[in-house]
């Protein structure tokens, strides 16, 4: 029997597709969204140590361009999957176009028999990282709940630093059986990440599923139904029958006809969005600051070897486990409150840093609680941002409808949000590997905690002249 866009009636189990209710719910979506990346930092300050027989005192600088080499084609990544995931009904193409270049990165990463072949690798990542993050976060909000997006997005925030939960066992092996050896846990996260690429079902939104068993715009391999309400399965309508697109088109068609600026440039005149890029910036340049910096400290003042320099990053990542609790509360209470108080709490975290300056106990378990708070800080940032940009847009096509045309804007805006991350992630190393082999790990670390009380101040005026000058924004519309 064949199926022209439409189910005429409600179809049993076996015409769907296999383990569709999984690979269709909101679970799924987010779980593929956030297996999707690795994390080599614990082990490139030995790994250029022994390619290319670099000085020791150029193993820091080449560690910064590493880093930075990837924030420069995140940026790229992020403009170009942006735009295509808005003007596609699907975000599977962004996602396999990203497995396609991190299996070209890890190769390169394998094969690698100098620096700048690493620069390759890691700039092949970056964009990887733009394609999976922008369509994965795109997806996400199309497919969870809209009173549950900060949740969600607690989810994705801990995805984003999985790899960092890893690093450490990528350290030890190797440590313990060498380079290649190492890579056994990226290329097993690669496998996973194909399996789920391939198996996710899109076009299971809320609106389709409430609205009874029918039809819904999706993967065209797989008809992508939708499940029937229990009071109306005597019979099937359509989502939207062709008719009725086309006319909804012409509609939305002479409404964006009055905008002529891109979707883009009426984001980013948005005060509220240009404040949350601003807060991403400089939580991911502090962010990869550490990044940049740590492993080095700790090899150098610890006596530590790529094991120890991996473990250091738990305290870092293993915080981004509350990411889903504040998403919740977020949920609950509002988002306006968090960035400022984060801000708060990672300044004094970071400033103490610069008094661990001996290789004792003390200090290693006071570095490591330091580094928890502002672990802790900066994943309480990603996710209230990234919830931030999600109801930005929403309110504005709320207030303007067809403000951004008829595709929308949802992926372009996580697009710049992306951006301002890889922005702080290409500054945050340069910058802090210039203090620290200019001032020192205590004039690196007195330098970031005092970004930390102006944004603090800064972010919190502007919630609360947010606050007083417009409505509160109802989430459960």
């Amino acid at each position: 029997m064949e199926h022209h866009g439409e189910w005429p009636v409600k179809p049993g189990a076996a015409d769907l597709p296999w383990a569709y209710e999984l690979r269709s719910s909101e679970g799924f979506a987010i779980f593929a969204v956030a297996v999707a990346m690795f994390v080599i930092v614990p082990i490139i300050p030995k790994v250029l140590g022994n390619l290319g027989n670099l000085p020791t005192d150029e193993v820091q600088t080449w560690v910064a361009i590493l880093l930075a080499s990837y924030g420069a084609t995140l940026i790229i990544g992020s403009l170009i999957f942006g735009y295509i995931s808005d003007h596609s009904s699907q975000r599977k193409p962004a996602f396999l176009i990203g497995l396609i270049s991190m299996a070209g990165a890890v190769t390169l990463f394998i094969v690698s028999t100098s620096p700048p072949v690493l620069v390759i690798a890691r700039l092949l990542q970056g964009l990887a990282a733009g394609g999976v993050w922008v369509a994965g976060l795109g997806l996400i909000a199309n497919t969870v709940s809209k009173n549950r997006i900060a949740e969600a997005m607690g989810h994705a925030a801990l995805g984003m630093t999985w790899g960092g939960l890893l690093g450490p066992l990528t350290g030890i092996i190797y440590d313990e059986f060498g380079y290649h050896a190492s890579f056994a846990i990226p290329l097993s996260l690669l496998g996973l990440d194909m399996i789920l690429r391939f198996a996710i079902i899109e076009g299971r939104s809320e609106d389709c599923l409430s609205s009874g068993y029918k039809a819904c715009p999706g993967d065209s391999s797989e008809t992508t139904p939708c499940l029937a309400d229990d009071d109306n399965n005597d019979q099937a309508t359509p989502c939207q029958s062709p008719s009725r697109l086309d006319s909804e088109a012409q509609q939305l068609k002479a409404t964006t006809s009055q905008y002529r600026l891109p979707p883009m440039v009426q984001l980013l005149r948005n005060p509220k969005i240009l404040v949350t890029l601003l807060e991403i910036a400089v939580a991911a340049s502090i962010l990869s600051a550490f990044e940049a910096t740590l492993p080095i400290f700790v090899i150098r003042r610890f006596g530590w070897g790529s094991a120890g320099a991996g473990l250091i990053f738990l305290s870092i990542t293993v915080p981004s486990t509350a990411g889903i609790l504040i998403g919740k509360l977020a949920d609950k209470v509002g988002t306006r409150y968090f960035s400022p108080l984060a801000f708060l709490l990672a300044g004094p975290a970071i400033f103490l840093m610069r008094y661990v300056t001996e290789p004792s106990i003390m200090n290693i378990i006071l570095l490591v609680c330091l580094l928890a708070l502002a672990g802790f800080s900066v994943v309480i940032i990603e996710v209230i941002t990234m919830t931030e940009v999600f109801h930005s847009v929403r309110d504005a096509e709320k207030n303007t409808p067809g403000a951004f045309g008829p595709h929308g804007a949802v992926a372009q805006a996580y697009a710049i949000l992306n951006i301002s991350f890889a922005c702080g992630q290409f500054a945050g190393p340069l910058i802090a590997g210039m203090l620290k082999d200019g001032t020192g790990w205590q004039g690196m670390t007195l330098a970031l905690s005092l970004c930390c009380p102006p944004m603090a101040l800064f972010v919190g005026l502007f919630n609360w002249w947010t606050q007083v000058s417009t409505p509160a924004v109802d989430l459960d519309e």
